[in-house]
Order: C-alpha cells, then structure tokens, then sequence
C-alpha cells in the first residue's frame, strides 16, 4: 500500500486511455498501487549527480521526497540485494513533466539492458505518480540499477521497487 498519503490521481496513459478515446485519463482513487509486496528504494538515497538534479519535498511522494533529474542530469544509481539470482519484474515509481516522453537507458551491473526506456507524461496535472515495469535478471546478492540519461530528462522519480523473493518458477 502507499502509506504515505490515503488517496491519490490514477494517470492512465497508452491502451488504457485509449479506450476512453482519450491520450491520458485521470481519477481522484484509493487504489491500492500497481504492485503488491516489495522493497523501496527512495530514489533521493540513491547515487546522484547533487549539481545537475535535485531531492524535492512533495507530500505526495513516498517518504514526502523525490528526485528531480535535471536537464543533463547523468542519471540515477541504486545499489540492490537479493536472495536468489533470477528474473525478476521491478518497476520505477516517477512522474513526467516532459511533453510526450522520457527515454533513459536502463543499466543492470554495468551491462546496458534497454537503450530506450520510456516513461510518458504524468501531465497535465502532475499531482500522479505512474510506474515503469521491466523484467531483468539479477543475480543472488548486490546489483546495481541505473537508470542514465539519454539528452534532456524531465523526469521526478519516487522509488525503484524490487519484490521481496525472486518469482516462481513453472516446470512443464
């Protein structure tokens, strides 16, 4: 749950507006988020360029902080422990000014993953939060997540969150 605040807007963008005929849809909800249980990872404890972005202080964010990227910004670095090595489905907690899209390349222990990472606009009323789900393997122990820019970012970024326990696997 978001424990943080009780109600907050649900932004839905791509096929779920779609089918609404609109580009994006919003409504005031007490949904619970996208994910169940898992681990936090404030984006404002991560490793950060401090000269080109920025922690905020929003009440609607978890812990009442994000990280503002900057024009330029490097990017953003967590460090990740888990149990088991696996593929595992995590996602990013962001919200987006920038108009249409924002692409970052997405790094897992130094290795590039995703040239093009999307993250659509959380506008016009950027007051909601989205999240970004990609599957990657992570291997049993520390790995570090890094999200870097690829030119302009206008992206706040809230939390990465990891599931507790690597998925199940289905034997056939």
């Amino acid at each position: 749950e978001f424990p943080y605040r009780e109600r907050r807007w649900l932004i839905h963008t791509g096929e779920e507006a779609k089918e609404h005929g609109e580009n994006y849809t919003f409504v005031w909800t007490d949904t619970k988020p996208k994910h169940e249980s898992g681990l936090r990872y404030e984006a404002e404890k991560a490793d950060f360029n401090k000269s080109q972005s920025e922690v905020e202080h929003y009440f609607g964010a978890s812990e009442q902080a994000f990280l503002k990227l900057g024009e330029g910004s490097e990017g953003i670095n967590w460090t990740v422990k888990v149990d088991e090595q696996a593929s595992y489905s995590f996602g990013f907690v962001f919200a987006s000014a920038q108009q249409g899209k924002t692409s970052m390349e997405l790094w897992v222990n130094d290795q590039k993953i995703i040239d093009s990472l999307d993250f659509p606009e959380t506008r016009p009323l950027f007051t909601g939060w989205d999240i970004v789900k990609i599957n990657a393997n992570l291997k049993a122990g520390e790995n570090r997540i890094s999200l870097k820019s690829r030119g302009l970012n206008r992206l706040n970024v809230d939390y990465l969150w990891v599931p507790e326990a690597a998925p199940e696997q289905v034997v056939r």
